[in-house]
């Protein structure tokens, strides 16, 4: 709380107070903004002053974009531009949080995800937090639904203001396609003990099972090299850029979300790694942009609209 406090100043927002505390709002309920003082309180947010009797009104992340971008969108919004969820095995399929995660960037922005299932009982935990690295991650704030092949809500799953309470969806479903959509939500009226979904933005991470009989999805590890992928999102035309030493052959794949290779290219490249790629006419969706050199990989997202 205190390094995303100071880090804030450093971006630009100031003090979220009050009238009566101009400088530091504790908050209310289980609530506080960031650039006030919510150490005491489970659930802290960037805000824009939606709270009663706010005395500052900036907009911290539109602020602190101008410094520090929002991530790129790492799975489309709706059916159309959807990310394939990875399943692993035949049968109860296993749906593993450590390939199947995700970022909500904006107040704007979903998450949704597709998957076909060859029928029976299904069943989709979606957290907040990394279990993994046992950390709790307070911005978050989800909302799961449940859609079918055309896109109509089956299940809608929101705990209501508990961020540390898992999003469980659990279902009996027919063979078909499917998609998961996941929302960063607020609670309740934000001037009356509540907050909005301004704030509700971060990681997330999905587990659990769905009958399946072949594996799908592209797995999608986080980088531990940088690779530069831009403009991104993209119509078709990008281009990547890898810094990098030495004289390697470097080998760049595109998969899309069913796993199939759409482009590859092969060549010897001396230092940085500087590439234009043309996959236009190609399906809108997430794509993965992977590129071998030597011992090293580097992954990651494209979003091609």
């Amino acid at each position: 709380m205190a390094a995303s406090h100071e880090i804030g100043h450093t971006l630009g927002p100031n003090h979220d107070g009050t009238a009566a505390s101009p400088h530091y709002y504790g908050g209310h309920a289980n609530w506080a903004p960031i650039m006030g003082n919510g150490h005491a309180k489970p659930i802290v947010h960037w805000s824009k002053g939606e709270y009663a009797s706010a005395n500052n009104l900036e907009d911290d992340l539109s602020l602190m974009s101008n410094k520090a971008p929002f991530r790129v969108d790492d799975a489309g919004n709706d059916t159309s531009t959807t990310k394939m969820l990875v399943i692993e095995g035949t049968g109860s399929g296993v749906v593993s949080s450590n390939d199947n995660f995700g970022v909500i960037e904006k107040r704007t922005d979903k998450d949704v995800f597709k998957f076909i299932t060859t029928g029976g009982p299904a069943s989709l935990t979606i957290k907040s937090n990394n279990p993994g690295a046992g950390s709790n991650v307070p911005d978050l704030d989800i909302q799961a639904r449940l859609l079918d092949a055309n896109g109509n809500e089956i299940v809608k799953v929101d705990p209501l203001g508990l961020l540390t309470i898992d999003v469980i969806i659990s279902q009996t479903l027919t063979a078909g396609t499917y998609y998961l959509e996941i929302d960063g939500v607020g609670a309740g009226d934000p001037y009356s003990g509540g907050y909005s979904d301004y704030g509700s933005i971060g990681k997330y991470f999905i587990s659990g099972n769905i009958p399946s009989t072949t594996t799908t999805g592209v797995k999608v590890t986080e980088n531990n090299y940088a690779i530069n992928i831009f403009p991104n999102p993209s119509s078709g035309l990008f281009t990547i850029n890898i810094p990098k030493e030495g004289n390697n052959e470097s080998n760049i794949e595109i998969i899309n979300s069913l796993g199939q290779s759409v482009f590859t290219s092969r060549e010897i490249t001396s230092g940085n790694i500087y590439q234009e790629i043309n996959i236009s006419g190609h399906a809108a969706g997430i794509y993965c942009v992977v590129v071998r050199s030597g011992a090293d990989v580097w992954k990651g997202n494209l979003l091609l609209k």
